[in-house]
């Protein structure tokens, strides 16, 4: 179930929207009969809270689920690498992706134990980001990411 905790992770970040959230929750739901039946009313409702299904199954699979546990941790790693990729390919701005290391940053930093050797230095490099910023003007980013990034999935691989 590590694509849910990726997916729960993505959408508190702002880059699943609703929509999409619920089209996977219901092919969890047709996979798994056992799935929480709050989750199951909760995409078949006019108004869904996303968020709360999500967390519904989540809880389903473990208990003790939470945004800053080990495998939230693990699947935070995950988004980063590919919202990376997504930066380092033009496909996203360097303020959206400095913007995500932000989260990461604040989620994890005020509620957990880890070290975070995931996110790096990234919270330094992304520092002072704005909209001027871009894949070419900012080559201490684009240089120290594509180093992190291989670091970052070694670290994913080996666990």
């Amino acid at each position: 179930m590590k694509s849910l905790y990726q997916l729960i992770v993505e959408y508190s970040l702002g880059l699943k929207d609703p929509e999409s959230v619920q089209v996977c929750i219901l092919s969890w739901i047709d996979r798994d009969p056992c799935i929480p039946d709050l989750a199951y009313t909760v995409c078949g409702s006019n108004h869904p809270d996303t968020e709360r299904a999500l967390f519904a199954i989540a809880n389903y699979v473990d208990k003790d689920f939470s945004l800053t546990n080990l495998i939230s941790e693990q699947a935070s790693a995950s988004v980063l690498v590919s919202q990376g990729k997504l930066y380092l390919n033009g496909e996203i701005s360097a303020i959206e992706f400095c913007r995500i290391v932000q989260e990461f940053d604040i989620r994890f930093m005020e509620t957990s134990n880890f070290k975070l050797s995931w996110l790096g230095d990234l919270y330094n490099q992304c520092d002072w980001c704005d909209e001027t910023w871009s894949l070419n003007s900012t080559p201490h980013l684009t240089n120290y990411l594509q180093e992190h990034l291989l670091s970052v999935e070694r670290w994913l691989i080996s666990l």
